[in-house]
């Protein structure tokens, strides 16, 4: 009994889905239609972020997802500053 394919293919179709997206989203950077529109300032010119009056603490958010692990709430506060 021999292998049911002789030859091996490939369909580009997931990598060019994917490479879309990437696209996509670097466009929608570009654009500034982006959730946090401080994001690309970030991404590029970190220095140039004016310094947070308030930053959110583990303390001071109800988790609702409990399996969250100390690294994964750090990130999410950072993420959450008011300025």
């Amino acid at each position: 009994m021999s292998w049911p394919y002789d030859e091996i293919s490939y369909d580009p179709k997931m990598d060019q889905a994917k490479i879309n997206r990437q696209k996509n989203t670097l466009l929608a950077l570009r654009e500034g239609r982006v959730a946090n529109p401080m994001i690309a300032q970030y991404l590029f010119t970190p220095s140039s972020l004016p310094n947070a009056s308030i930053a959110m603490s583990n303390d001071d958010i109800e988790w609702e997802n409990k399996r969250l692990n100390t690294s994964q709430k750090e990130a999410v506060c950072k993420s959450i500053i008011f300025f």
